[in-house]
């Protein structure tokens, strides 16, 4: 573990160690001992967060009669995490996680969401459970899926966060035309 924490990305390495070692506890805990063979089957570090997701595919595929393939699966999921659980910050343009109501989820997703709830990729609000989030930004960073969606849609999700801006800032202003911004070709866009 510690030397794999050394090679990788620095930002990443807390949430990463926090998922494996979950993954590990879940997984072979039981036993009374971790191993490295144990370790290694996860995909070490670099594999935590990918064999989490299939670990929740294949309970999702075996368990509902709603998903059919790994690409309807894949399909489902980036419905959900674009727009909602994934946004670009205006200010950086770097990706970032945004808290979604389950409310604004397409309902075919629920099982899968919840079933990446219980693998602790993604998270709830402790009170009602209303929201959901993913549990670190590293996901973004290190699971690839996810990583080439946001490269793809990076134009469409900044453009989604300068129109939720603009919607608080009018708000803000009471709602008169005055408050605005989106007029001509910002409007078209």
């Amino acid at each position: 573990l510690l030397d794999d924490l050394g090679r990788g990305d620095a930002k990443d390495s807390l949430p990463l160690l926090a998922i494996t070692m979950d993954r590990l506890f879940r997984a072979y805990g039981h036993l009374g001992e971790l191993r490295r063979e144990q370790y290694e089957q996860l995909g070490g570090l670099a594999g935590a967060i990918e064999s989490a997701f299939e670990a929740a595919f294949e309970a999702a595929l075996r368990l509902y009669g709603l998903f059919h393939t790994r690409a309807d699966l894949l399909t489902m999921l980036r419905g959900a995490f674009i727009p909602w659980l994934a946004e670009i910050d205006n200010e950086s343009g770097v990706p970032r996680r945004r808290v979604a109501l389950f409310s604004e989820l397409d309902a075919r997703t629920l099982p899968l969401i919840r079933l990446l709830v219980d693998a602790r990729l993604l998270t709830t609000d402790g009170l009602d459970g209303e929201t959901v989030e993913l549990a670190h930004e590293a996901i973004m960073r290190q699971w690839k899926p996810l990583r080439e969606w946001l490269i793809d849609e990076h134009g469409a999700l900044t453009t989604l966060g300068a129109l939720r801006q603009a919607t608080a800032e009018w708000h803000y202003a009471k709602q008169t035309r005055d408050g605005l911004q989106h007029r001509g070709r910002r409007l078209l866009a």
